[in-house]
């Protein structure tokens, strides 16, 4: 008989329990469940399978309803595997139910020199982020302080400003809730296409935070709503996470550089949904924050290529409250410096229709950078 694979989750980013390997249909099957890390929702998983013989792999993803996002739409969703020439995304998903009425989304991963390997999304992890600043050697990077667990918190520029400049100011941030890579590759393709345009850097100060949650990152955590509170829970209790107390400190050092303008907050929602959108705030003192995020999602939709604009750009929050809904960044930012902190939610997977890869991804980020430049010239 021969041996079983050897599962891996040991690298950056890594994640996944609970593996059995067994048959089906005369290919290895390797059954897993996403590890919730102590947290009421679980969605992240990227191991990799070694030793395996033959050509495919078919991966179980268990415990599907317990995974954020609706389980009848997981059937939009494509995790990405590792082909011969790097990250793809999976044919097709299916979702099977069990006889309990348990769910299972089930998708093919290619074997390639005897290993296979599989993600939610594109990982996102230091060397992506060091290639960015690699690429861009025009705009900077420097440390502000350190996650919890003593880690860098790194932070990008395109130049420093200073007291009393008085052009406008971005100040954006990715990760928060560390699984949901799509919101990092939004700022890769946002920072790139700063890099490419000098009027758009002379004309605004853009600070930005790719990875907030830097040690759920690394680690491999989804990172939202774990014990006892999410970096976007904590923007009245900074005191709860350090990576919070550190980017308030950076805004106030951001604002007092230019005239604040807009904070952009990247993330992404369950897996399975298919629209690229934005979430006004459901609380009654911040309804004068939608006008203005509706004119935000609305230029953003006129720089999206036609395969990237969302049939539902605009929703209000309704997510089941855990927390205290004053708490995330957004109504810190509105509190604290009178202007829009806008939340955009970017699909793991699907637009509509339209499979993304990392290109889109980017293309996303420099449509919404070209939104941001007309927004700021009301």
């Amino acid at each position: 008989m021969p041996d079983e694979p050897v599962i891996r989750t040991d690298f950056p980013g890594g994640s996944g329990i609970d593996f059995e390997v067994g048959s089906r249909d005369g290919r290895t099957g390797i059954a897993f469940a996403a590890d919730p890390r102590g947290g009421c929702e679980q969605l992240w998983f990227h191991w990799r399978a070694e030793e395996v013989e033959g050509t495919e792999v078919l991966a179980a993803l268990k415990h599907l309803d317990a995974c954020l996002g609706s389980t009848a739409k997981w059937t939009n969703h494509r995790p990405v595997v590792r082909g011969p020439d790097g990250w793809q995304r999976a044919e097709s998903v299916e979702v099977e139910e069990l006889p309990d009425g348990q769910h299972w989304a089930i998708w093919s991963v290619p074997v390639i020199d005897s290993a296979a390997e599989t993600a939610l999304c594109y990982p996102y992890q230091r060397p992506e982020l060091e290639l960015l600043v690699d690429d861009c050697p025009d705009l900077r990077c420097d440390c502000i302080g350190h996650s919890q667990a003593g880690r860098r918190l790194l932070r990008l520029a395109t130049d420093y400003g200073q007291v009393g400049d008085p052009r406008p100011g971005v100040y954006l941030t990715a990760r928060q809730h560390a699984g949901e890579t799509p919101g990092g590759w939004v700022l890769d393709g946002l920072w790139r296409w700063l890099g490419d345009h000098k009027a758009a850097r002379k004309a605004a100060l853009w600070w930005a935070v790719p990875m907030v949650a830097v040690d759920e990152v690394v680690t491999g955590c989804y990172g939202k709503d774990p014990h006892p509170i999410d970096c976007n829970r904590a923007w009245t209790r900074p005191s709860m996470r350090n990576e919070v107390r550190t980017l308030q400190l950076d805004m106030h050092r951001w604002a007092a550089r230019c005239r604040p303008g807009l904070v952009v907050d990247l993330h992404a929602p369950g897996a399975g949904e298919s629209q690229n959108y934005t979430f006004l705030s459901p609380i009654d003192w911040m309804a004068p924050t939608h006008a203005p995020i509706r004119r935000l999602a609305e230029l953003y939709e006129r720089h999206k290529p036609e395969p990237l604009r969302s049939a539902d750009p605009v929703r209000v929050a309704g997510y089941p409250s855990r927390w205290h809904k004053e708490g995330t960044i957004g109504a810190w930012v509105w509190r604290t410096f009178g202007i829009v902190g806008a939340c955009f939610e970017t699909a793991y997977a699907m637009s509509g229709e339209h499979v993304m890869d990392v290109d889109d991804y980017r293309r996303l980020g420099a449509s919404l950078g070209a939104a941001i430049l007309d927004y700021l010239k009301r």
